[in-house]
Parts: structure tokens; C-alpha cells; sequence
């Protein structure tokens, strides 16, 4: 199976200090953290103790603090769970996760940040960096699900 093509990033560090780069995902993430090719082109493996999130972005523009809005203003229209994800230094962000367990990791969360259409497209939280993680809401539901489905072959419906 061929390899993954680098993605660009920029990992925000508790300390603040944004460091862009590329990472092949899921090749370079492994649970001593996370390999980095910086844009200067040397590797640094980054722990997940002192990462406290990445970036899916499509350009470096290296802002202070993440670029965009941290919360929903109104309930996201993209189906998954919708997320809080409480840092341990007292940040918040919210973020949509997908709604299946198959898709969960044991290092951290892939999440939708509330402004997709910035310049950062995806997130990746590791769990080391998180005191809580709270479902706000699940976005999609079953009986949208059922409106698909429609009745089954000689089912008798209601009210004929």
C-alpha cells in the first residue's frame, strides 16, 4: 500500500511557540509523539505531553494564538458529534468529531474546527494535552437516516 502524501501543519506547543511544518499521517504519528519535517527540512519528533495541537492548514501563515473562532455560533451543519475539548491551561475549543468509534484513536481526537473555511481545515488534539472532553450535541440524526431509507417491501404504512 503506497505511503501518504505530507500534509502541512503548524503544532502549537504549550508554550506557544507555532512550528510549521509536514507530517505523513498516519505513518508519523506514534505513541511517543508526533514526527515533524520542518520547513526548514530537519525532523523533530514532537511529544504529545508538550503538543497541544495540530493544524491541518492549507498555508503557513503563522498567527498568534489558532486562526478563526473557537466556538459554534449557531449548531454546526456537518454531521458528527459535536465537542469541547477543554486544555490543560484553561483553553476551550469546539470541534465536530466523526460519530463512529472505528474512526477514534488512542492518541488523540481528528476534529472540525468551527471555521473550516480559514485556513485551518482539520485539527488533531493528542488526549496528553486535554483535562476534559465534553459531547455538546450529535449532529445527523435517525430519523434522517429513516427519511432515507424509506418503508421496506410489504410493509403496511399508516393512514392509507
Amino acid at each position: 500500500m503506497p505511503g501518504s502524501t505530507p500534509k502541512k501543519v503548524v503544532a502549537y506547543r504549550f508554550d506557544r511557540e507555532p512550528l510549521p511544518g509536514y507530517v505523513r499521517q498516519p505513518e508519523s504519528f506514534s505513541p511517543e509523539g508526533v514526527e515533524l519535517l520542518s520547513a526548514a527540512g530537519s525532523v523533530v519528533v514532537l511529544p504529545w505531553a508538550d503538543l497541544k495541537l495540530l493544524c491541518f492548514v492549507r498555508e503557513w501563515e503563522v498567527t498568534p494564538g489558532w486562526d478563526g473562532r473557537r466556538a459554534f455560533a449557531s449548531r454546526p451543519k456537518l454531521e458528527g458529534l459535536w465537542v469541547r475539548f477543554d486544555f490543560r491551561d484553561g483553553d476551550t475549543l469546539e470541534g465536530l468529531i466523526a460519530n463512529r468509534l472505528h474512526d477514534l484513536d488512542g492518541l488523540g481526537f481528528h476534529a472540525t474546527p468551527p471555521e473550516a473555511t480559514g485556513n485551518t481545515q482539520r485539527i488533531y488534539i493528542p488526549r496528553a494535552a486535554l483535562k476534559s472532553c465534553s459531547v455538546l450535541g450529535a449532529v445527523g440524526s435517525a430519523k434522517a437516516n429513516a427519511r432515507r431509507r424509506g418503508t421496506a417491501d410489504g410493509q403496511l404504512t399508516m393512514f392509507e
